[in-house]
């Protein structure tokens, strides 16, 4: 899972995803300014190159995460393909997404009798589909 919570190696995409939100919200606030407030002197206009350099390291530094988060996301769905999960992985991924309490023993301490409802196949494709929606979604937000 891509969450920060799961302790996964591809935790790290889920709190890229919040930083790059955060630097698109600064994008937004400079280009508001630099929309909202007219030129009347000299010290406005170096205010304003400030804002357009501010907002164009944002801009720049969103693009270069999105595509590491692409470029990630594609890679760890392929590599699933070479060495697929484990046991005690498929339980802890099973116990974390159904939610809807059909999966017994999520409680027990050894995580590979955890769920054994779900199969390894089918949580594989439930994490490569994580991924590739990942994927999809930082080449929407490149766009």
């Amino acid at each position: 899972l891509l969450s920060s919570s799961s302790g996964s190696q591809n935790s790290w995409i889920g709190v890229v995803y919040l930083v790059t939100g955060g630097l698109f919200l600064i994008a937004l606030l400079m280009g508001w300014y630099l929309s909202a407030y007219t030129i009347r002197n000299h010290a406005d206009k170096q205010s304003k190159n400030v804002a357009v350099i501010i907002m164009i390291i944002m801009m720049a530094a969103n693009v270069i995460m999105l595509v590491t988060i692409f470029v990630a996301s594609i890679v760890f769905s392929a590599d699933l393909i070479y060495s697929p999960l484990d046991q005690s992985q498929r339980g802890e991924v099973a116990c974390r997404v159904d939610r809807n309490t059909t999966c017994t023993a999520c409680d027990s301490l050894d995580a590979a009798n955890r769920c054994p409802e779900w199969s390894l196949g089918e949580v594989t494709r439930i994490v490569q589909t994580q991924l590739k929606q990942s994927a999809t979604l930082a080449s929407i937000f490149v766009h």
